[in-house]
């Protein structure tokens, strides 16, 4: 049987191969990350700013806290009920005003239903409702609207996707 020699590698060959991985790792770990530090893009401004607006003039309060915002059914103020989802706004100009549209926040299970009184019938069904927030940019900073769109249940059938 052969035997093979082994050879000891230089402590100086190993001493330079720590040093060479030492040195790498501490010239990647100090670089910048340059995709963290990227620029806001305009529209993101525009929904930083709203977003600072709106929490300004709409502060969360005790029915606005979503541990008891259930309770909050005897509020007459719609934002203490719902909030935007500021994650996916976006931002357009339409007749010379700027517009942020955000959808409303979907942990907070709120819809309309349209409702005959005389005969005591839903029209609709709360499930088919999407509501937005419309923010118009004004001289005294935002004007605060929700939208409500409601889908019967003729339309529902025909385009199941649109809700």
């Amino acid at each position: 049987m052969k035997k093979f020699a082994s050879r000891a590698i230089p402590r100086s060959a190993i001493g330079f191969f720590l040093l060479a991985i030492l040195s790498t790792v501490l010239i990647y770990s100090c670089r910048k990350d340059h995709s963290s530090n990227a620029t806001l893009s305009a529209t993101d401004l525009k929904i930083a700013e709203a977003k600072s607006w709106y929490q300004h003039v709409y502060p969360i309060t005790a029915n606005n806290n979503p541990a008891i915002r259930n309770n909050a059914l005897n509020t007459t103020e719609l934002n203490q009920l719902i909030s935007p989802d500021w994650q996916y706004g976006i931002a357009y100009t339409r007749f010379n005003r700027e517009v942020i549209e955000l959808p409303a926040d979907p942990s907070v299970n709120f819809g309309s239903a349209l409702m005959d009184k005389e005969k005591n019938k839903l029209l609709s069904n709360k499930a088919y409702s999407k509501s937005s927030f419309i923010l118009l940019k004004s001289d005294k900073g935002y004007d605060a609207y929700v939208m409500t769109l409601v889908a019967d249940s003729d339309y529902i059938n025909k385009h199941p996707r649109k809700t």
